[in-house]
C-alpha cells in the first residue's frame, strides 16, 4: 500500500516536471519563431516580390550559438539544399547573402573543389569563391561593375614571434568546409558566407549546404541546440625543442635539491571554458609545464615545456607530427605549482621523453601531454572535455577553469598530500620563470 501511495504521490510531480519542460521548450520555440518572423519582415522590405517568392519559408533553420539566435537560413523552393539565403543579426540590424554551393563537388579524397557563388541581398555585390581542397584560393568580387580579384596564398611554413604565435599582419584563413564524414553533415564557414567577417573567423555551421544530405526540412526552429560551432586551430611553437632528451638531461635526483612542477594554462578567454577566442594572442590557448630543480649551492635548472603540432591541427584534419616547444615566453592566467620529490621529478621527465610524438587534436594535445606527465606520479589533474561539436578533447579552457575553481586542500589530500600553490588571474598576464641552467 505504501508503494502505491508513493507512485500516486509522484504523479503530480511528474506531471509538473513534464509541463515545466514543455513550457521551457515552448518559450524557446516561441522566441525562435519571433526571431524568424522578424527576419522575414526584413526580407520583405529588401527583396523584390519575385525574389521573395523563391523562398520556401517552411524550409528554414535558425542559426544558434551559445543558446542565442544569431541568424537565419531559408532554402529556395524546388532547389537542391545548396541554394539558400542566409542572414545574421547584430547591433546594426540584419545583413546577408544569397548562397549557391551547387558547383562545389566532393572529390574521392574527401575534399571539396569548385566554386561558391555569393550575392548580396541588395544585389550590389557578387562574389565567386574558388575552392581547392576545402580552401578558398581565389576571391572574385564584382561591385558596381568594378571587378576585384584576390588570390589567397597559403604558406607552406610560418614564422612566429615569441609572443603571439602568429606572424604579425597575417592570419591563417579558415577552410570553407570542414569535411565531417558519416551521417553528420559537413560544417561550412560563416566567415566566408558573410564576406570575411572577422568576428566569425572560426565559426562553422552544420547545415550550410556542402554535402548531398537534406537540410532544413520542416522548419528546424523547434531544435533548441546550438548548430554553430567554433573550430579551434592549434599551431606550432615559437621556439621548437629539437631534442626533448637533451632539454631535460641536466636534471638530477639529489637529496639536497628541491623540486617543483607547475602546470600553466593560457585560457583563450580567461575565466571561461571557451575553446577559442578570435581576439586573443593565443586563440586556442595552451597548456605547458615548468620544471624546476633548485640546488643547495644556489644554482637552478628550469625548463618550460609544451606539446605542439609540428605544423597545425584542426577539426577535419586533427593529426600531425608532434614537437615540444620552449615556453618561457608563453603568458598564462592559471597555474598549479606542485612540490615533488626528486624521484617523482625524474619520473615526469622520463614520461615526457617517452610520449608518442603524434599530435591528436581530440585525444592527445598540449593539455593531454601535461595530464599524462603528472599522472605518471599519481597526480590526477581534472579531465573535463569540450562539449563543442567540432572538438571533443581536453583543452586549456576547461582545465584552467577546473583548477581555478577546485578545492585545493581536497585536491592535495587526494593526490598524495603534496604541497600545492595556485595562481589565478583575470587575464593572461602571468609569466613562467625563464629557462635557466645547464650541465
Amino acid at each position: 500500500m505504501k508503494k502505491s501511495l508513493f507512485y500516486v504521490a509522484c504523479i503530480p510531480f511528474l506531471i509538473f516536471s513534464a509541463c515545466k519542460k514543455q513550457n521551457i521548450d515552448y518559450l524557446h520555440n516561441q522566441a525562435q519563431n519571433s526571431y524568424f518572423d522578424s527576419a522575414v519582415q526584413y526580407l520583405k522590405t529588401q527583396l523584390t516580390s519575385q525574389d521573395f517568392s523563391k523562398l520556401n519559408l517552411e524550409n528554414k533553420e535558425v542559426l544558434r550559438y551559445r543558446g542565442e539566435s544569431i541568424g537565419i537560413q531559408i532554402f529556395e523552393k524546388n532547389e537542391s539544399p545548396k541554394k539558400y539565403i542566409i542572414l545574421k543579426k547584430d547591433n546594426t540590424g540584419y545583413s546577408g547573402n544569397w548562397i549557391d554551393m551547387s558547383s562545389l563537388k566532393l572529390s574521392k579524397d574527401s575534399s571539396y573543389n569548385g566554386t561558391v557563388n555569393i550575392k548580396s541581398i541588395s544585389e550590389e555585390t557578387q562574389v565567386i569563391l574558388g575552392v581547392k581542397n576545402n580552401k578558398v584560393i581565389q576571391v572574385i568580387k564584382t561591385s558596381n561593375t568594378l571587378v576585384q580579384t584576390q588570390v589567397v596564398n597559403y604558406p607552406t611554413y610560418k614564422r612566429y614571434n615569441v609572443y603571439s604565435r602568429e606572424k604579425e599582419g597575417t592570419i591563417e584563413l579558415p577552410d570553407i568546409v570542414i569535411y565531417w564524414g558519416g551521417k553528420d553533415q559537413d560544417y561550412v564557414s560563416l566567415y566566408w558566407l558573410f564576406n570575411q567577417d572577422k568576428k566569425l573567423e572560426k565559426c562553422y555551421y552544420q547545415g550550410g549546404g556542402s554535402s548531398e544530405a537534406t537540410y532544413g526540412g520542416g522548419g528546424g526552429t523547434g531544435n533548441n541546440e546550438d548548430n554553430v560551432s567554433i573550430a579551434p586551430e592549434f599551431i606550432p611553437p615559437a621556439d621548437p625543442i629539437t631534442d626533448i632528451k637533451k632539454e631535460v638531461k641536466c636534471f638530477t635526483n639529489n637529496v639536497s635539491s628541491t623540486y617543483s612542477i607547475s602546470v600553466n594554462i593560457n585560457e583563450p578567454s580567461p575565466g571561461t571554458r571557451d575553446v577559442f577566442s578570435a581576439f586573443s594572442n593565443f586563440r586556442a590557448g595552451h597548456t605547458f609545464l615548468t620544471l624546476e630543480q633548485h640546488n643547495s649551492d644556489g644554482t637552478s635548472i628550469i625548463r618550460n615545456i609544451g606539446f605542439y603540432p609540428k605544423y597545425a591541427a584542426k577539426p577535419g584534419d586533427p593529426l600531425d607530427v608532434a614537437v615540444f616547444g620552449e615556453d618561457s615566453n608563453t603568458p598564462f592566467d592559471v597555474s598549479l605549482k606542485i612540490s615533488v620529490s626528486g624521484s617523482d621529478f625524474i619520473t615526469v621527465t622520463r614520461n615526457l621523453e617517452n610520449q608518442t610524438m603524434v599530435y591528436d587534436l581530440n585525444n592527445f594535445n598540449c593539455t593531454n601531454s601535461a595530464i599524462s606527465a603528472l599522472k605518471s606520479i599519481n597526480v590526477n589533474l581534472p579531465s573535463t572535455k569540450s562539449a563543442s561539436a567540432l572538438f571533443s578533447g581536453n583543452n586549456p579552457g576547461d582545465l584552467g577553469e577546473d583548477i581555478r575553481n577546485m578545492d585545493l586542500n581536497n585536491f592535495s589530500a587526494s593526490n598524495g598530500n603534496r604541497k600545492m600553490t595556485r595562481t589565478v588571474s583575470s587575464s593572461n598576464n602571468q609569466a613562467a620563470p625563464k629557462r635557466n641552467g645547464g650541465c
